[in-house]
């Protein structure tokens, strides 16, 4: 990711075990942690240091992930 989350939409089927893998590839932006409140995770990205957040989706929804000052963020739906 380098001054936002790409992609930043992602879809899943509900039950799915779900992995994504954050890269950061610059140091001249605020996404230097990851945060999946809905699920508590909170994950520090080290610059160009492959990063996996895994979680289960048990329910339907659209579920934000957005850095530590919430600027940069996206979204997995889950259907």
């Amino acid at each position: 990711m380098t001054g936002e989350f790409s992609p930043a939409e992602i879809h899943v089927k509900r039950g799915e075990k779900v992995n994504l893998v954050f890269t950061r590839t610059t140091d001249r932006t605020c996404a230097n942690s990851v945060h999946l409140k809905a699920f508590g995770i909170d994950r520090d990205l080290p610059l160009n240091k492959p990063v996996t957040v895994a979680f289960k989706t048990e329910r339907p929804g659209k579920y934000r992930f957005a850095c530590s000052m919430n600027h940069i963020a996206g979204n997995v739906v889950v259907d």
